[in-house]
């Protein structure tokens, strides 16, 4: 029986399937971020990607893989805030962002009253303007 057309074998690519299937060792967060250095030239790009590893580090619960959603939404642990402008690290703190909107809530306990601090605009042409106006205002 005669799996290929062609007998030389040697030339193939494997398939999608095994390239699926192939398993590699994932970097850990050291060997992630000498890559990184290794690999960015400007300082700029650099603080993004840092910004991206702390964000990944502290990321307990999202929404992330469902297949419908209306909204991206996080729950990150207090760690990432520093300890100078943050003494008392919050519970849990919780970033929602939506097409036309953003939100977020910062918890002390595992039950926190308040709820979701929303900002939504009025019409499309104003909304990134005013929820980035609005972002961290308080009632």
């Amino acid at each position: 029986m005669v799996h290929y057309p062609n007998d030389d074998a040697s030339q193939l690519m494997p398939t999608l399937s095994y390239q699926r299937l192939k398993t590699e060792r994932p970097l850990s967060d050291e060997e992630l971020y000498d890559k990184i250095r290794k690999t960015v030239t400007n300082k700029h790009d650099l603080q993004v990607f840092e910004s991206f590893l702390i964000f990944n580090q502290h990321v307990l619960k999202t929404n992330f893989y469902q297949p419908t959603k209306v909204a991206l939404s996080f729950r990150l642990d207090g760690g990432f805030l520093p300890n100078v402008e943050y003494p008392n690290k919050p519970f849990g703190v919780f970033v929602v962002v939506g097409s036309d909107f953003r939100g977020f809530h910062v918890r002390f306990r595992d039950v926190a009253r308040g709820g979701i601090r929303i900002v939504r605009s009025r019409g499309r042409e104003w909304v990134f303007r005013l929820n980035a106006w609005m972002w961290v205002d308080d009632d």
